[in-house]
């Protein structure tokens, strides 16, 4: 395996918190992973490189980032049994192939390192444990020859208004955000509505800067200029707007789960919210629990908005919504959530009042919560 770490493509991305420790009688497979991460991922390079000669030419560094690769396939792992998702551990194991395969890595490499992990989990874990564990990881293995190794462009010639969402995305890589806002705003004068702006141009191009980025293509320093000149540009358009509801009386709070930075998708959400006459108060990322309940319970608002992005931030979301509902002065707000790693059983499963795929759909979702 190439000495490539998972830290350098998820910088974005915060470590597992610890959690408290509970009697060996009743903790989860995920607790005990938890405990023992570092543990568990030294003893799964030990067992690689032990089993491949051809592992020592990467000396200690390369020791180093397989290790912190190990981890990041713990933390995923985890974050897949908290949500009780085996598909949510699938997909991470596709981004992985994805990732390692533009790197020149094989498939067979990764296929063979979750299968020390598993040996590395079976030592750790009770009988029981393991068996659950197993069936996850077992379900990543047997789906990774068949996943995708690439992925196509969302910005695909036949999608609505391609053409200037490349070039909005090329005015964006050249660094150019004046040009990125120009483009934009002669587009709004045109006569395209916010809606599908949002939907057809700034959607598909943050998407694609982040298949870029995974394939390798961008640097960190791309990709975090894209997205503050993104945000720039949002707020350039919504300063030319003019609200298209009448003013209303209901609040709405948008905000990111503790731990999430993802929030282009939320503010999306936020603005078209105002423009629908919403007192709209916009908090955006990795937005502690305890000033949310603080908030809801001062300002009263009729509906909050939840994104999470990031399937181990699935946590705190859960966490979030069990605060929101014990709290006397919160349990009557109504949550919505969205983002990548939401979905309508993850909606059930925390008890949220619904879930809305895209920004369209949840401003929808949202009038209906108040009707």
């Amino acid at each position: 395996m190439e000495a490539v770490s998972f830290r350098d493509a998820l910088t974005a991305m915060n470590p597992t918190r610890s959690r408290p420790t509970t009697p060996a009688s009743t903790r989860s497979a995920a607790e005990v992973i938890s405990e023992n991460m570092q543990a568990l991922a030294e003893a799964t390079v030990e067992s690689h490189y032990s089993s491949d000669s051809r592992f020592k030419r990467y000396g200690a560094v390369g020791r180093v980032r397989c290790i912190e690769d190990a981890q990041y396939h713990l933390e995923f792992l985890v974050a897949a049994l908290e949500a009780e998702s085996i598909g949510q551990f699938v997909d991470y194991c596709g981004w992985a192939k994805i990732l390692l395969n533009s790197r020149g890595i094989d498939v067979s490499h990764l296929i063979e390192n979750l299968e020390h992990l598993r040996c590395a989990l079976k030592s750790k874990l009770s009988r029981k444990q393991f068996s659950q564990v197993a069936e996850y990881l077992q379900a990543g293995i047997d789906a990774l020859p068949d996943l995708p190794a690439h992925l196509p462009s969302y910005i695909a010639a036949e999608r609505p208004h391609s053409e200037i969402a490349n070039a909005y995305l090329n005015a964006l890589l050249r660094f150019d955000r004046n040009r990125a806002v120009e483009i934009v705003l002669k587009e709004s004068s045109r006569g395209l509505g916010v809606k599908d702006i949002y939907r057809h141009i700034i959607t598909p191009t943050q998407q694609e800067i982040g298949r870029l980025w995974q394939l390798g293509k961008l640097t960190v320093v791309h990709e975090h200029y894209c997205t503050a000149a993104t945000e720039v540009v949002m707020a350039e358009l919504f300063r030319h707007l003019v609200p298209s509801g009448a003013p209303r009386e209901l609040r709405l709070m948008a905000f990111c789960v503790e731990g999430e930075r993802h929030c282009i998708g939320l503010r999306m959400f936020a603005d078209l919210m105002s423009l629908e006459g919403w007192q709209v108060q916009y908090v955006g990322q990795d937005t502690p629990t305890s000033s949310v309940l603080r908030f809801i319970a001062a300002e009263k608002p009729a509906v909050v908005a939840v994104s999470v992005s990031v399937a181990k931030n699935v946590r705190s979301l859960t966490d979030l919504i069990q605060a929101v509902r014990a709290h006397p002065e919160c349990s009557r707000v109504k949550v919505l959530i969205g983002g990548r790693a939401a979905g309508t059983e993850l909606c059930k499963r925390v008890g949220a009042d619904g879930y809305a795929e895209c920004i369209g759909d949840a401003v929808e979702l949202a009038n209906r919560l108040v009707a």
